[in-house]
């Protein structure tokens, strides 16, 4: 849909009982096609609860100045909304419009680690989905957090890249570093003049144009391994050629990978 446009595409929420064949409507409007023009599942701005009752969508209105958290109950079609996003301009929900959005879903503890741009900076906060209240504002200052990488169950940690820490270094330069998401303190895992790559996910843009979309629905290409032990991450700049890394946790150097042949 263009701006002006009166008769825009519309999603109408439902579920459907495979056994039974039973339809159940979520009580809830119709919602316009914007970001989400390839089905929530498949655009990340919805999941499902470990329950396997409850669902969970982003609403985001023509225009983006609005973005809704909504629960729907598949068994009695009841929806609520769980929390709610208003500027008087576009809200982002992810670091680049190309890429999938920066929030993480964790069914486990049924919370969410939120990206938002709410403080002027890009930062993370961390929801509970049974109430929708906010726990812990995780990360905070005049930086960002361009990536959200891996989330760490068993210690509580996410792992992050963030730019702009560092006075004087590449503002679009990216680090890695992990966070303990409800006392929010922050370690730097690793730090220099260079650009850092922790993870390589497709963006939708890129789906589309490979004929793969939808492949692959809830699963991110992640350079940080499934225990939070090991990152693998490249490290490159204009005037440097790349180096793909293995580390630790704490940034210690494992190996060197390859580096690659720009000849």
């Amino acid at each position: 849909a263009l701006p002006g446009d009166v008769h825009v595409e519309e999603y109408r929420l439902l579920a459907i009982d495979v056994s039974s064949c039973q339809i159940q409507d979520a009580h809830y409007r119709r919602i316009p096609s914007v970001r989400n023009a390839w089905g929530f599942f498949n655009a990340q701005i919805g999941w499902w609860a470990n329950d396997s009752r409850r669902t969970y969508f982003i609403d985001q209105t023509r225009g983006d100045q609005v973005l809704r958290l909504v629960e729907f109950n598949t068994h009695t079609g009841a929806t609520r909304i769980l929390f709610e996003e208003t500027s008087e301009t576009h809200i982002n929900i992810s670091a680049d419009s190309e890429s999938y959005p920066t929030h993480m879903p964790l069914p486990d503890s049924n919370e969410l680690i939120w990206w938002s741009e709410r403080s002027g900076w890009a930062h993370i906060y961390l929801y509970d989905l049974d109430t929708g209240e906010l726990k812990n504002t995780i990360t905070q200052g005049d930086w960002l957090v361009r990536d959200v990488c891996h989330f760490d169950a068993k210690r509580r940690e996410v792992f992050i890249q963030t730019a702009g820490r560092v006075e004087g270094r590449d503002p679009y330069y990216r680090d890695i570093c992990r966070v303990q998401v409800d006392t929010g303190e922050l370690t730097t895992v690793l730090s220099t003049d260079d650009e850092y790559v922790v993870h390589v996910q497709k963006s939708l843009l890129f789906q589309i144009a490979e004929g793969s979309i939808g492949w692959d629905i809830g699963k991110k290409t992640a350079g940080v391994s499934p225990c939070g032990d090991y990152i693998v991450t490249t490290r490159s700049r204009i005037d440097q050629v790349p180096v793909s890394l293995l580390l630790d946790r704490e940034g210690t150097l494992v190996c060197e990978l390859e580096t690659a042949d720009i000849s």
